[in-house]
Order: C-alpha cells, then sequence, then structure tokens
C-alpha cells in the first residue's frame, strides 16, 4: 500500500511538473527582472548600493528595458533624488516609449507637491491630462487643479482665470473652485473680485462642515475616531492628523484671511486666524 501511494505521488508530480515547470521557467526572467528592479529602487530610496549600477544589472534580464514600467519607476525616483527638475524630461521619455506610462505623472505630480515644488508638479499635471481622456466632470477637475497649481507657482494666471471662470460658471455650487478663482485673482492683484470669491467659498464650505458635524451618523463616526490632536511642538494638526474636509475649509478660510490682509482688512482677517486657531489648524502656507 505504502509503494503504491508512492508511485502514485510521483505520478502526480511528474504530471504537475510537465505543466508547471515550463511556466516557470518562461517566467522565472520577467521575476528576476522585477527583482534587479525593486533592488535598484531601494537603493535609490535608502541610500544603500549603487543604483545605477543595480539599474543596468536590471536592464540586462530584458530584450526592451524600457518597456518596463519598473524601469522608468526607478528612473523616476533616481530623478527625484539627484535631480528634480529632470523628472519631466524621464517622464516625457517614459511615455515615448509606452503611452500608458503617462500614469507615472500622477507618482510626480504628488512628489512635486508634497516637496512644495508647484512649479515641477504642474509640468507634471499638464503632461498627465494631455494624454488622459477624461469625462465632463473630469476635465473640470483637471482645469481647477491646474489653475491651482498655476497659482501657487505664479505661472499663467490669465490662462488660469479663463479657465476658471468657465469651470465656475459650469458648476457656481462648488466651493473649492470658487476658493481655486478666488487665489488666482489674489495672485493677479485683483483683491475686491477674490474677496468676493472667498466669501462664497467661505459661506459654502463651513455649511458643508456644520453638516458634516450634525448629521447622527457623522456624530457617531466623529465620536468613535476622536478629536484629532496634534503630535507637532507648536500643537498645531497636519495634514494626515486633520480631516480631511475641515482641512479643506480651514485652506479656504487662510486664503480669505491673505485676501483680507491685502486689502489692508487687518481686524476681518483676525476672525478667520481665529478661526484656524480654534481648530488646531496652522495660519500659514502649509494649508495650500
Amino acid at each position: 500500500m505504502k509503494n503504491r501511494n508512492t508511485a502514485a505521488f510521483l505520478s502526480i508530480a511528474f504530471a504537475v511538473g510537465i505543466v508547471v515547470l515550463p511556466i516557470l521557467a518562461e517566467r522565472l526572467p520577467g521575476l528576476r527582472g522585477r527583482l534587479a528592479f525593486a533592488r535598484a529602487a531601494n537603493a535609490v530610496d535608502l541610500g544603500t548600493g549603487n543604483a545605477d549600477q543595480l539599474l543596468r544589472e536590471a536592464e540586462r534580464l530584458f530584450d526592451k528595458p524600457k518597456q518596463e514600467l519598473d524601469y522608468w519607476h526607478v528612473r523616476l525616483k533616481m530623478a527625484f533624488k539627484s535631480d528634480p527638475d529632470t523628472a519631466l524630461e524621464v517622464l516625457v521619455d517614459a511615455v515615448r516609449s509606452n503611452e500608458k506610462f503617462v500614469t507615472l505623472a500622477s507618482t510626480a505630480y504628488w512628489h512635486h507637491d508634497k516637496q512644495r515644488d508647484y512649479e515641477n508638479a504642474l509640468n507634471a499635471l499638464l503632461l498627465l491630462y494631455s494624454k488622459v481622456e477624461v469625462d465632463v466632470d473630469g476635465k473640470l477637475i483637471a482645469a481647477n487643479q491646474i489653475s491651482y497649481l498655476r497659482a501657487l507657482s505664479r505661472v499663467d494666471l490669465v490662462a488660469a482665470l479663463e479657465d476658471m471662470n468657465h469651470v465656475v460658471k459650469e458648476a457656481p455650487s462648488q466651493w473649492e473652485y470658487r476658493d481655486t478663482r478666488a487665489w488666482v485673482l489674489y495672485e493677479l492683484g485683483k483683491y475686491p473680485e477674490a474677496l468676493e470669491d472667498a466669501n462664497a467659498a467661505v459661506k459654502q464650505s463651513v455649511s458643508s462642515l456644520q453638516d458634516s458635524e450634525t448629521g447622527l451618523w457623522n456624530q457617531i463616526v466623529n465620536w468613535a475616531s476622536g478629536t484629532p490632536q496634534p503630535a507637532s511642538a507648536d500643537g498645531l494638526l497636519t495634514i494626515q492628523e486633520a480631516n480631511k474636509l475641515l482641512w479643506s475649509v480651514g485652506v479656504v478660510r487662510y486664503h480669505r484671511g491673505k485676501i483680507l490682509e491685502a486689502m489692508g482688512m487687518k481686524a476681518e482677517a483676525e476672525a478667520d486666524w481665529a478661526w484656524l486657531a480654534e481648530r488646531k489648524l496652522p495660519a500659514d502656507d502649509r494649508l495650500h
């Protein structure tokens, strides 16, 4: 009985091996290549090892390494670390190799935005939206994002205003869009028009915040999650610690405060600074 079981097991193993081994043989080089790219990426992130050499070793495992998304991930990481201004060149080369690789622009956008490198974040977003098809709502979102980055980097402000005029016309109830146009107008020095938009954005956003705080379900969620507590020495919340909606409304209040200050209305601006302080939010450009 034992011998028959052994023979049966060997027969099954042989049959499985006939099917599996060719598949493994076919996929093993790709798996080795992925691991090689991962080692190169870790060398960039951790500062251990020679990333250039590891990348070259990974390239040799593929017939066409530039058709591999992982290759461009590593190249982009290297650009971020050594010279962020070259990241756009890497992105363009990646898209030339394969238009699907335009998704890397999202990675570049978030990296530059986190570093407050708004001009490079803008360039990444422009590349992304030049290649990606979006619906009507997506076009409004894209125009809003691009216009806000133009305002933060003070680039093509007239174009930003033209885009936001269209966006606000299409979606007048979206307070995020009114806020973006307010900041574009602020950067253009059109303070009275900026204040009109900022007032509308504050009114609409505070209403949204109040609705989120008064609903029974939201009250239960807020009670369960507790009041966010800042960990920083200055006692102020970070974007990671704050409720997402609270932070967004804080941005609107910060923008209006800056517009009011620019108009010499310091007493009115103090009301916005007090609102932020009461909620442990910063009153500086961390709220961008």
